[in-house]
């Protein structure tokens, strides 16, 4: 799909994988199953607004603009990275072994993770354009037998792409969160100091450093 309009190099446009209907349901139910079991045990971290329910980007946003005002307020330098993970459920970008991983640390079965993983690691990717269907793909078993690494990327489209990728990345800000890095703020209810690291949305991230 194009994103901007007579844009039309492929690298610039959105990839769009068209997966078994059958295939996409079980992943959507996989993911409903694990964010639920997360959000029940509150295993994700408390700035990831992406791919869970009551947490929509406006409160994210919200979060930001008081965690400026609090820094004016304070007269408190403050740094903020915005990052976009471009391509995110690429085939090169997200490597299946961790990220299934990081899923089935939220509490899922292995089976139907591992059932997904080895789906979209041995499927046979063909493009399909306005003239039809190409006939010869990429992927598959031949990478394996060719002793290659199989295919990565959770893929445009699937139903449990943005789950396992927040799985990954939760993860990931956990451990940067444990270094102590990011910005303290003073609840203004609570009175409490709270570190925040960061605030993200899935694939969308705005790193927090201040100074002490």
């Amino acid at each position: 799909l194009l994103k901007k309009p007579g844009v039309l190099d492929v690298e610039l446009m959105r990839t769009i994988e068209l997966m078994n209907s059958f295939f996409n349901l079980c992943n959507i139910m996989l993911a409903n199953m694990t964010m639920a079991n997360a959000e029940k045990y509150r295993m994700l971290s408390r700035t990831q607004f992406g791919c869970r329910k009551f947490h929509m980007a406006m409160a994210a946003g919200n979060i930001l603009v008081k965690v400026f005002d609090h820094s004016r307020f304070r007269r408190q330098a403050i740094v903020v990275t915005p990052e976009d993970q471009a391509h995110c459920f690429r085939v090169d970008y997200l490597r299946l072994g961790l990220a299934s991983l990081a899923q089935r640390s939220l509490g899922v079965p292995a089976e139907p993770v591992n059932m997904m993983v080895e789906v979209l690691q041995r499927a046979r990717r063909r493009i399909s354009t306005p003239f039809g269907v190409s006939e010869d793909w990429y992927g598959g078993d031949e990478l394996v037998e060719q002793g290659k690494p199989p295919m990565g990327g959770s893929g445009q489209g699937n139903g449990d792409g943005p789950c396992i990728y927040t799985a990954e990345v939760d993860k990931a800000d956990k451990v940067v969160e444990l270094w102590g890095a990011g910005t303290l703020v003073v609840a203004p209810m609570t009175k409490n100091l709270v570190n925040l690291p960061n605030i993200k949305y899935v694939d969308d991230n705005q790193g927090l450093t201040s100074s002490t």
